[in-house]
């Protein structure tokens, strides 16, 4: 298989200044507030990751993290149609896997410290992968050492 790999820091200004565009459009203050409060799109490093974190922590109201989630997973599907079956394998699926790292299992102490999506054409009558696969990984500092324990199971490490 061959396949296309980005870093996630590649796209994800491009991810957010949509965000924020699209909350303007509709007039969503609270979501295009929330979307600025790290400072304009930008300046933001890791825009997305940083606004995942910040939903998962629970930063964003019910509304605003809703929005944002609808919007970031039409994105995600657009991405998928833009890069439709291919015309050989009329009857397939595409498969958003999507796997982070965390320091820890605590979403209120451990960080997450990768986050990895793969795009991957699956045959709908076998349910086997075929074609290529398209990853997009980025890693995040957690701003903490990495517990051995974490480094044990996936492998990262502070190095």
């Amino acid at each position: 298989m061959s396949g296309l790999s980005v870093k996630l820091e590649d796209f994800e200004h491009d991810i957010a200044d949509y965000l924020w565009a699209e909350s303007e459009r509709w007039d969503q203050a609270e979501v295009e507030a929330f979307l600025l409060v790290p400072g304009p799109i930008a300046s933001q490093d890791q825009a997305v990751r940083s606004l995942l974190h910040r939903l998962a922590s629970g930063e964003a109201s019910q509304a605003v993290a809703d929005w944002l989630l609808q919007r970031l997973t039409k994105t995600l599907e657009s991405y998928a149609k833009l890069h439709g079956p291919a015309p050989e394998a009329p009857d397939t699926r595409h498969v958003l896997v999507l796997d982070t790292e965390t320091t820890g299992l605590s979403h209120q102490v451990d960080k997450i410290i990768e986050l990895a999506m793969l795009l991957v054409q699956v045959d709908a009558r076998t349910g086997l992968p075929f074609g290529s696969v398209e990853v997009l990984e980025g890693f995040e500092d957690p701003g903490m050492p990495i517990p051995p324990v974490a480094t044990e199971v996936t492998g990262i490490s502070d190095d």
